[in-house]
C-alpha cells in the first residue's frame, strides 16, 4: 500500500527536471517493494522555487539495510544533474529518501 500527498503545483518544473523526479520516485517506491516492511509514505511538495519529494517505509532491520545499491546510486546522480540535494537511509526503523529539486534547472551539469 502507498500513502500519497501531493501539496502544489506541478506547472514549474522542466521536462527534464520533471522527468528526474518520475524516475527518482520510481526507484524509491521500488525500493521499498524490494525491501521494505509494509507500507509506503510518498509525498510531493511543489514551491515556486522546488519540488520535493520524501518516500518513507518501514525497514525489517536497519542493520541489514546498507543503502549501497545501483538504484540508489542513480538517484544521488540525477539529483547532482539537475543542482538538487538528496537525504537517503534509514531514520527511526524507516527507510527515507528526502530529494529536492530546483523548478527550474536551466541546463544539465556534466
Amino acid at each position: 500500500d502507498v500513502h500519497y500527498r501531493a501539496v502544489g503545483d506541478p506547472r514549474g518544473l522542466g521536462e527534464g527536471t520533471g522527468l528526474a523526479a518520475y524516475r527518482i520516485l520510481q526507484e524509491a517506491l521500488t525500493n521499498a517493494v524490494k525491501h521494505g516492511a509494509g507500507t509506503a509514505e510518498v509525498s510531493v511538495e511543489h514551491t515556486p522555487g522546488a519540488t520535493t519529494i520524501e518516500v518513507a517505509n518501514p525497514i525489517p532491520t536497519p542493520a541489514g539495510i546498507r543503502g549501497e545499491g545501483h538504484g540508489l546510486t542513480g538517484i544521488r546522480e540525477r539529483v547532482q544533474a539537475h543542482g538538487g540535494t538528496a537525504r537517503i537511509g534509514p531514520d527511526g526503523g524507516r527507510w527515507r529518501v528526502v530529494v529536492t529539486l530546483p523548478t527550474e534547472t536551466p541546463e544539465l551539469r556534466p
